[in-house]
Order: structure tokens, then sequence, then C-alpha cells
């Protein structure tokens, strides 16, 4: 998880960021929520001889950053936690380093919160579909049925897509990390990317990337094709000419700061 924001309503600004560092390819990695993150640390943790089929395939961490006294050049893995205070030191000592993020399209990122974290929103800011997803959850459990899936159903059917996008809009995105702009997550306004990677052609550019990072081909073969973990389960939420217009009011800085259209 990136960028830990403020639990005040409307603080959209992420307080700190979990870049992971690649000692052995010298390369950081910003993670972005719900823009293959899992699917990344996976890839990361297999060229690095990790389990990369394990939860929290990243070992350790993460370590706080609180000056150069804090990294750990010995280890060839590292995620760490860097405030936006400090953000601008830890990219210096990075400097040659290849930095890396991977976003994603506005409309789709909107869709994705919306089929997998619904529930985290509705804790928040809708207390009785909450509560209804709660219950839920429970009955499930005496039936034998995916206890989260039924608490997901039971809370989308009463909060639609459109919904939800105008309660983020009421709320702000600062309740929760994976509802805050990406361009905020990965502290785009300070710090300079080498590759900023589309999850819509990842198959193709990060392959393309660890060739030049170094890591063997015989590596990639074993990984490749990339391999999709932590999915959202698919809602049949749409986009109309309204939520289009919503994620645009809410999200215009992904649109202006990361290149994608409206």
């Amino acid at each position: 998880m990136v960028g830990r924001p403020n639990r005040r309503e409307g603080t959209e600004t992420a307080s700190s960021f979990r870049p992971v560092v690649s000692e052995r390819f010298r390369f950081v990695y910003a993670p972005v929520t719900k823009c293959g993150s899992s699917t990344l640390k996976a890839v990361i943790a297999g060229i690095h001889d990790l389990d990369r089929n394990r939860a929290g395939a990243m070992p350790d961490g993460p370590v706080r950053y609180a000056g150069p006294q804090s990294l750990q050049r010995g280890r060839e893995l590292v995620s760490y936690e860097v405030s936006r205070q400090d953000a601008a030191g830890f990219h210096q000592a990075h400097s040659d380093y290849l930095w890396f993020t991977v976003v994603r399209h506005p409309y789709e990122r909107a869709l994705s919160i919306y089929n997998y974290d619904l529930r985290k929103y509705a804790k928040w800011h809708a207390k009785g579909p909450y509560l209804a997803g709660g219950l839920s959850k429970y009955l499930a459990l005496a039936s034998g049925r995916d206890r989260k899936q039924a608490q997901r159903n039971a809370i989308r059917r009463r909060i639609s897509f459109a919904d939800f996008m105008h309660g983020l809009r009421s709320s702000g995105t600062g309740f929760d990390v994976h509802f805050v702009p990406q361009a905020d997550l990965i502290f785009l306004d300070s710090i300079r990317y080498d590759h900023v990677l589309r999850l819509e052609t990842l198959s193709e550019e990060l392959p393309a990337l660890l060739i030049r990072l170094g890591v063997p081909q015989e590596k990639l073969d074993d990984i490749l094709p990339i391999p999709r973990t932590n999915p959202s389960h698919p809602s049949g939420a749409v986009h109309d000419e309204r939520t289009r217009a919503l994620v645009y009011e809410i999200y215009e800085k992904d649109f202006t700061g990361l290149g994608y259209v409206p």
C-alpha cells in the first residue's frame, strides 16, 4: 500500500508513499493502488528469486525513511515508507536508480475502485449499506456461500456506481488510500520518473523495461505472461456521461498530469 492520506474528509494529498527499491537491478518502483500494484510486487519478487505466490511477497518492511542512515544498502529488495517532507531527500539518495510507476486510465480505475473497494467507502460514508453488507456476510457464512462476495453484492444493490461517484465528490478522496488521485500517491509534483508505464499496455512495456534493467531473459520466461493478482470483482457497472464527468472532476490531476484523454 502507498501514500497514507490523512483520515480527515476532503484531505486529498497523501502524506507518504511506499517505494520498492531493488539494489540488485537498481530501480525504484512506486506502487499505485488499483493500478496492478499486487501484480507488480509479484513480478518483482519473482525476479529476485522470492516466492511470488506468497501473500505480501515484499520482504519485511516497510522501513521508515528518516534520512541516509535509514537506507538498507545491504539488502537486495526493500520497501520503504517515505513522508512527503523526506521525498526529495529519498529521491536524491537514489538519483542514479531508474524510477518507474504504473498508472491507469482514471475512468477504469474508478470502476475498479467501485468493484473492489466500495465496502471501504460505505464504512465511512454509507452506514446503512455497510451494515446490510455485514449482515449478508454473516448469513453467507451459515449457508456456505462466499462471504466477501455476499457482502459486496449487498452493498452494490444499495449504492449504484453513479451514487458512489456523487458521494465521492461530496466526501473527498482523502479518507482512504485507495481513493486518492494517482498523481498524489506518487508525489508527481515533486518526483521525476524515468518511466510511467500504463496498465493498459503493461504486458508490452514491462518486459522491455525489465530487460533494460538487466533481468535475464530466462528469468522473464519463468514469470511471463504477467500474472494477474488481486483482480477486481466485476459488478456490471459501466460509465455514462455523468459518471465520466464526475471522474474528471474528482481526478482531473490524473488526466492532466498523466496524459490521459477524457
